[in-house]
């Protein structure tokens, strides 16, 4: 799968469950019995200050889902939907089994807290303002964030405001009951919330404004010395073609009993044409500032990666023909990082050669 493909099904997971998420809290505050109804649901369970609880709720699920749907806080929006569906699943849905037809509906459709944990995991994408503002929290930084405060927040509102009473097994209630919708003007606290929701999406329409037309669009890896981009390019162009001379295109049973011994020798010598290709890259000038910060870590990436190419040479020639097994930084291969440095700087030659991709 392809980086783009990844943005991609990230992107449609996102505004399907980000915008689903706005839906019910945009039915708590206008669906049968309106705001009033919500509070009367929260209070038949045994919540402690129900209208509190009711808003609380609404505002929730709108201001989570559109910030995942948007791909802004992407973590924190996920911890949102975990925090919203750890509380529902442990009051209204544990008692009535999995599925959700089942009398007073089972826990099944809340299960989408684990999706929420997946996408806080593997964060927004490419297409999200986090990546318009440089907000990225992925990997185990996404994950712990979106799983610590998620579970935090339910175990605090519960702790707080829970107070079970016994009730019939008939008096359950469906997730939004029908009472009756109040009548007359609306209450100063409702204005206040209709206040706050315009506030809300008016501010996420300047962001998305501001991302779209005002933002920097400069890659972050990019650097100004063009230059030294292109001497680097052709260095590692030249590179790529010794590369090529290596292929071995027989079938395995083809090679003979010391294929793996083979294997180890073609891999060592691409090792090698690698190390000297950035010996070069390194020896290249350069003159920014941002230069003289990220180039160095860039090559430092390089050399660990081949590090870890010269431990799968010592793998092979034990006779161990397990896959290759690179260093992981923030939960992604370090040769991620090397590639998205060579894109930046439209170095396609100095990307990760994918010669032991599987």
């Amino acid at each position: 799968m392809t980086s783009t493909q990844l943005d991609l099904a990230v992107l449609i997971l996102r505004l399907v469950f980000g915008l689903t998420m706005v839906a019910h809290g945009l039915n708590k505050l206008s669906g049968s019995g309106g705001l009033s109804g919500t509070a009367g649901w929260f209070g038949s369970m045994g919540f402690k200050y129900p209208m509190m609880q009711a808003r609380v709720a609404a505002g929730t699920e709108i201001g989570a889902g559109a910030l995942l749907a948007m791909g802004l806080l992407t973590s924190l929006a996920a911890a949102g939907f975990i925090g919203l569906m750890l509380v529902a699943i442990y009051t209204a849905h544990l008692s009535n089994g999995f599925f959700i037809f089942r009398p007073g509906r089972g826990w099944e459709y809340a299960s989408i807290a684990a999706a929420a944990l997946a996408i806080g995991t593997i964060g927004a994408g490419r297409w999200s303002l986090d990546e318009a503002f440089d907000l990225h929290a992925s990997g185990w930084t996404g994950f712990l964030v979106a799983l610590l405060v998620g579970v935090g927040g339910a175990v605090a509102q519960l702790a707080a405001f829970y107070r079970p009473r016994p009730r019939p097994d008939t008096a359950w209630r469906s997730l939004h009951p029908r009472l009756p919708t109040p009548q007359g003007r609306p209450t100063a606290g409702r204005r206040a919330l209709v206040v706050f929701l315009g506030l809300v999406i008016a501010l996420m329409l300047v962001m998305w404004v501001y991302a779209l037309f005002f933002a920097s669009k400069e890659k972050i890896n990019r650097v100004s010395d063009r230059d030294w981009a292109e001497r680097s390019e052709q260095i590692c162009a030249d590179a790529r073609l010794e590369l090529y001379g290596l292929a071995d295109y027989r079938k395995l049973d083809e090679v003979g009993g010391d294929a793996l011994a083979q294997r180890a020798d073609i891999v060592e010598q691409a090792n090698t044409i690698l190390r000297q290709m950035v010996v070069d890259v390194g020896n290249v000038a350069y003159s920014s500032d941002k230069a003289g910060r990220v180039i160095p870590l860039w090559l430092a990436d390089w050399n660990t990666y081949l590090d870890d190419r010269d431990a799968y040479v010592a793998q092979l020639r034990t006779g161990d023909g397990g896959g290759f097994a690179e260093t992981m930084v923030d939960g992604s291969p370090i040769s991620k990082f090397i590639t998205d440095f060579a894109v930046d700087n439209s170095m396609k030659s100095c990307q990760d050669p994918l010669d032991l991709a599987t």
